[in-house]
């Protein structure tokens, strides 16, 4: 699905890069076509462009670029022809709700939540997602789970609004089970441990922490 919307966003730029730089038009209607929830005028806002503008193909490409910017489109197409200018846009759904599935410890829960960059009532974006997501594993990362997995599961409803899933299955914390010095050494083993921040996991430092490996 990411890969379609980037071939999509793509086949745009490439269509406006063979258009003639040379040529220019004055826009004397603008038309939308594909909008449900935003409006036309607030895509023509966005798009920063108005009626009895010249455009050419830089303008055309800004008109691009405004409007993917939003995240609010999937995919945007622009077309003048006889002076109006036509903008086609797939509009991303809303989000519902965004679950949490598989981590037991509520103060986990709650700072992937607080970590949050998509919330609900916010358009979906594939993009986002993706950062979210390696979002979530670095911040499980720094918290010892070095082997979390994220997984998203989109559900869409019937109007037109999406629920983000996601399962994630932290695994155990990484512990040092042993520390191995190599190469020359000036000091004993025994002293260099003695002077590093992470230690060997042992039995007994439960009693007063175990070190996790960060």
């Amino acid at each position: 699905m990411l890969k379609r919307s980037i071939k999509r966003i793509f086949a745009s730029f490439l269509f406006l890069l063979f258009y003639s730089s040379a040529y220019s038009e004055v826009i004397n209607q603008i038309d939308i076509f594909g909008n449900n929830r935003i409006s036309d005028q607030t895509v023509i806002m966005f798009s920063n462009i108005n009626k009895g503008d010249d455009v050419d193909q830089e303008k055309l490409n800004n008109v691009l670029k405004n409007l993917y910017e939003t995240n609010f489109f999937e995919n945007v197409t622009v077309k003048v022809e006889k002076n109006v200018l036509t903008i086609t846009v797939d509009e991303y759904p809303i989000i519902n709700n965004i679950n949490i599935i598989g981590v037991k410890a509520k103060k986990y829960k709650d700072m992937i939540v607080k970590n949050f960059t998509l919330k609900p009532k916010q358009s979906y974006n594939e993009f986002l997602l993706s950062e979210e997501i390696k979002s979530i594993k670095l911040l499980l990362k720094n918290l010892g789970f070095y082997f979390a997995t994220v997984e998203p599961y989109l559900e869409t409803t019937d109007n037109d609004m999406v629920n983000i899933n996601y399962e994630i299955d932290i695994g155990d914390k990484a512990k040092i089970k042993k520390i191995t010095f190599l190469g020359d050494k000036i000091y004993k083993d025994r002293k260099l441990r003695s002077i590093i921040v992470s230690e060997e996991y042992k039995i007994w430092k439960f009693i007063s922490g175990k070190k996790i490996f960060k």
